[in-house]
Formats: structure tokens, C-alpha cells, sequence
């Protein structure tokens, strides 16, 4: 019988390189310089599959209380839902703790990933689709997470 043998991503904290490596699953990328710069605004990591960034993620801290979050993630990433899943609500969590956020905002693209982000624990903005927000000009959908609205991390 054959086995197919699969990795489980691993986490690191995020490199500027890895902007480089990592093509968005849309097929549209961000200017690098930008992801970089948006990186270095607050806590960021990267997953890696065999030591090959396939996906960055992180929280701008926009002032205190308050961050937006983004991501990246190849196609690759994406048969890791679950692990994917279970990673960011780790760090959401820790983000919480640690800089202690009472309000997490994030945006989807055309509302392409909503339904991951509710799985997070965000709702969509009552407003719903904020027009050309990206650098590119493209459209997303705001979602929330706010304190009162997400059961409270275990101490």
C-alpha cells in the first residue's frame, strides 16, 4: 500500500524575504514593499512547509486597543485549513492577551474569505463593502471581532 506522506506547516516569526516567496492565492500580490512595511507595524509570522514560507500573517497595531489583521497564503496553504484555522485563532488570541485589543478588524477581498473570517470569530461591518480600499483599488468586505463578541481566551 502507498502512503502519501504530507508535512504539518510549521510557524516562524515573519522575514522581509518572505514576502518574496509568498505568491497571494488570488494571483494578485501586494507591492512587497508595502507587505514589508505593514509586517514591521506589529507582530507578524510566517508558515512554512519544508522550510518554504507558504503563508504570512499579522496584526497592525493601529493605536492602542485596536489592530487590523492580514494575511497572504498561497494555494498550498489551503489543504492545511484545519491547522490554518486552529494557528490564527492562537495568535489572535495571544495578540489579545498580550496587547491587550478590545477591537480586531480585518478585510476580505470581495468577501472571498467571510466565511473563514466568522469561523474566526469576526462579523461582518453593518456597512458592508468598502469601496476601492486596496492600493490597487479593489473592493473588500470589513469584518469585526470585538471584545464583547468573543469568548475570552483561557488564562
Amino acid at each position: 500500500m502507498n502512503a502519501i506522506l504530507t508535512s504539518t506547516p510549521t510557524v516562524r516569526g515573519f522575514r522581509a524575504d518572505d514576502a518574496a516567496q509568498v505568491l497571494n492565492r488570488d494571483g494578485r500580490q501586494l507591492e512587497m514593499q508595502a507587505l514589508v512595511r505593514q509586517a514591521a507595524t506589529g507582530p507578524s509570522f510566517t508558515a512554512c512547509l519544508d522550510e518554504h514560507p507558504i503563508g504570512c500573517a499579522g496584526v497592525v497595531l493601529l493605536w492602542p486597543g485596536v489592530g487590523s489583521c492580514w494575511m497572504i497564503v498561497t494555494e498550498e496553504l489551503g489543504t492545511h485549513g484545519l491547522w490554518l484555522t486552529r494557528t490564527v485563532k492562537t495568535f489572535f488570541r495571544e495578540m489579545i492577551r498580550v496587547h491587550d485589543l478590545h477591537r480586531l478588524e480585518a478585510s476580505s477581498v470581495n468577501g472571498d474569505n467571510g466565511r473563514w473570517l466568522e469561523a474566526l470569530g469576526f462579523t461582518s461591518e453593518r456597512d458592508g463593502v468598502t469601496r476601492q480600499f486596496l492600493s490597487d483599488r479593489r473592493n473588500v468586505v470589513r469584518y469585526e471581532w470585538v471584545r464583547d463578541s468573543w469568548p475570552q481566551p483561557q488564562q
